[in-house]
């Protein structure tokens, strides 16, 4: 029961850390206008989840056989690096870069919710597809978050440089 109640925690702080890398991805969407204060936000709320969830999972790893202890350890140590290559991007002009790093971190936390789940006889094969499929949601989103964000900025920028030139 303990077990269960800490994998739920855990795989709740992880959607607490998707919502984070989200906002920090829209807050740094344009580079010549940065949210700064979602973006300081964002930084702290992955800075405080990120540790949390590793010692979470470090907890919940030796209740599980070697092979999955080894999975859930990897999988914890890929989410701290795609975290913090997307971290490592603000401010980075190059949208093809910053959508590489949206879907390599939601490829890792999507792969990380089933882990959690993987060999805890209580969740079932449908859950196991449910949740996967809501992992695979939330990457398709905050790609398309990303996206639409790009798009914003772009045409907004079009409009000044259209409304200058109108002036001139």
């Amino acid at each position: 029961r303990e077990l269960q109640q800490l994998e739920t925690a855990a795989v709740d702080k992880l959607g607490k850390l998707n919502a984070a890398v989200a906002l920090f991805l829209s807050a740094h969407s344009d580079p010549k206008s940065i949210d700064y204060p979602a973006a300081v936000n964002s930084m702290n709320t992955i800075k405080e989840l990120l540790p949390a969830l590793a010692a979470d999972a470090k907890t919940l790893s030796e209740a599980k056989d070697d092979d999955s202890r080894r999975e859930l350890i990897n999988e914890i140590k890929n989410l701290c690096a795609a975290a913090r290559k997307v971290c490592m991007l603000t401010g980075c002009d190059d949208r093809e870069k910053l959508q590489e790093a949206a879907n390599g971190y939601a490829d890792v936390s999507g792969r990380l919710v089933y882990v959690f789940g993987t060999g805890n006889p209580r969740v079932s094969a449908d859950k196991e597809n449910e949740i996967m499929e809501l992992a695979e949601d939330v990457g398709r989103k905050t790609t398309l978050l990303l996206v639409q964000a790009n798009e914003l900025t772009e045409a907004a920028g079009a409009a000044g440089a259209a409304d200058e030139a109108a002036r001139v």
